[in-house]
């Protein structure tokens, strides 16, 4: 059994970690626990989650889920985070700029790998935004990245 605590950036992300990928990695004995970054506190005391506009609040959360993790045998953090709007205080931002997106989403996740600086570490970055994925071709993600012998995968995508 796999224990896989995967920070999002925001609801969409959760939703999508919680309905469509938990199932899927469940029947593969890979348990995912998605939860939002977070963010602050309201002027009621209210936790606000969500939306990760601080890279210290992206790593505070993830140091203290790598404490959770201590305590767990194989277990891990990863994250699913865009590329677009990540937080201007993001290791080594700035150095990426000339390069093309796909080199830059693979620096960003070493550079962020080695600022946490854990083995059971592994950071994503989602190269576009995932809420665009909502108006793509279901037939082409069912066919491109999952698994064809799930009964009624289309329908079990779609309804959620």
């Amino acid at each position: 059994m796999i224990n896989i605590f995967v920070v999002v950036e925001g609801q969409s992300e959760e939703s999508f970690v919680k309905n469509i990928l938990k199932p899927y990695f469940a029947r593969k004995d890979i348990f995912l626990k998605p939860e939002q970054v977070i963010t602050g506190k309201d002027k009621h005391g209210t936790v606000c989650k969500g939306g990760g506009n601080s890279y210290t609040l992206y790593k505070k959360h993830i140091k203290n889920r790598l404490k959770d993790c201590a305590k767990q045998k194989n277990c891990y953090i990863t994250t699913m985070i865009d590329l677009y709007g990540l937080p201007n205080d993001f290791p080594k931002l700035n150095e990426t700029k000339q390069t093309n997106v796909y080199e830059k989403v693979q620096m960003l996740e070493k550079n962020f790998f080695d600022d946490i600086g854990a083995d059971n570490f592994i950071p994503y970055i989602q190269l576009h935004e995932l809420e665009t994925l909502l108006y793509c071709d279901i037939d082409k993600i069912c066919d491109e990245f999952f698994d064809l012998n799930i009964k009624n995968l289309k329908e079990q995508i779609t309804k959620n």
